[in-house]
């Protein structure tokens, strides 16, 4: 596919808490997702299968490229401070500056995003509780909203619906759809 100023694209997001590694896979294969990036800033994790290499491979025989994208991952003392205090607006605040510093990777995932079926992952089941929905947002802001979101929520439901999230660069949140 090639990145046309008058087409629309769709990004999806997911998180892989409350999932095992055959259903994550098998409902990336029914969206036809060809590319997910990691965009966790430490790939490993104490659930079976989602570890960098475990997960790279599987979804490799799924015929579903995998990428890590480190630096689009929350740092680390971003993560810890959330866990202790719960401030998510100090959090998502904090990851849009973050983002700023990482102009590098976001137009490589803008790239994939312009050429792809592609997914970012994370942890977190909601997005509202992650930082991929930020960066999900910005995605849609460098391309001009030319850029949907569909979030995979609810691991054997493709349903979507409106949610809204903290945006720091526009003053109302955007709606978004979820999957």
């Amino acid at each position: 596919m090639q990145d046309n100023p008058c087409s629309s694209y769709t990004m999806y997001t997911i998180g892989y808490e409350g999932r095992d590694i055959k259903e994550f896979a098998n409902q990336l294969e029914d969206l036809d997702i060809s590319t997910l990036v990691d965009v966790r800033e430490v790939p490993f994790s104490r659930k079976k299968g989602f570890s960098k290499n475990h997960l790279a491979q599987h979804l490799n025989e799924c015929g579903i490229k995998y990428l890590h994208l480190k630096e689009l991952g929350s740092p680390r003392f971003l993560r810890k401070r959330v866990r202790s205090d719960g401030e998510y607006d100090y959090f998502f605040e904090h990851y849009s500056k973050y983002l700023e510093s990482q102009v590098g990777a976001i137009e490589k995932l803008c790239k994939i995003v312009l050429s792809t079926v592609s997914c970012i992952m994370c942890y977190e089941e909601q997005p509202t509780s992650c930082h991929r929905s930020i960066l999900a947002q910005e995605i849609v802001r460098r391309n001009q909203d030319r850029v949907k979101i569909r979030h995979i929520t609810e691991p054997t439901s493709c349903t979507p619906r409106q949610k809204e999230f903290w945006l720091p660069s526009r003053p109302t949140p955007t709606p978004v759809q979820d999957t």
